[in-house]
């Protein structure tokens, strides 16, 4: 999920937040809401509210790669809010949003190999405590920082083992208990 994010992707750019907001135009934040679809020069479309030309209040950007699409809670122009982030490959993100970006309480799911995390998201990158299960049920309850493992945390194995302890730089690091 975190190379899916962090390469340049086509979603949420700033040519499409700019192309519907007029030069030297003061929008009034006591405007109504007005319903409609708009079509963006890069084939991109958004159907919800609008509040002047910005995204705002709730609704649904569709991008043209085949099925990639945010569905959720709009503030001037930026996913932010509840909202659900679904990728053409079947990965998708869900939580709270803030700047086009998971943050706060959320969770993803990887199509290609199975992974889950829940837990706390910054610049949708884990941080702080999450869970994380694989599809051989091997799970990783604890604490990341920039997506990585980072502090104490306890990995749990199919067969019961478990690994409880620091993680450094997403590795285990310092004293070892495994219990079998």
């Amino acid at each position: 999920m975190k190379k899916t994010r962090t390469t340049s992707t086509p979603y949420f750019s700033q040519s499409e937040f700019f192309e519907t907001i007029k030069k030297g135009v003061k929008y009034d934040k006591n405007a109504e809401l007005v319903e409609r679809t708009y079509n963006y020069k890069s084939g991109a479309e958004y159907t919800g509210t609008w509040l002047g030309g910005f995204r705002h209040g709730k609704g649904v950007m569709k991008w043209n790669d085949g099925g990639t699409y945010y569905d959720g809670e709009w503030n001037y122009g930026y996913a932010e809010g509840q909202g659900s982030l679904h990728f053409s490959n079947g990965d998708n993100m869900k939580g709270q949003f803030r700047y086009n970006k998971l943050n706060g309480m959320g969770e993803c799911f990887t199509a290609d190999t199975g992974y889950e995390h829940k837990g706390y998201w910054e610049n949708d990158l884990q941080t702080g405590h999450g869970t994380e299960i694989w599809p051989d049920n091997s799970e990783y309850v604890g604490l990341y920082e920039f997506g990585k493992k980072e502090g104490f945390g306890k990995y749990s194995w199919p067969d019961d083992s478990y690994y409880l302890g620091e993680w450094k730089d997403n590795k285990i690091c310092g004293l070892v208990i495994i219990d079998y």
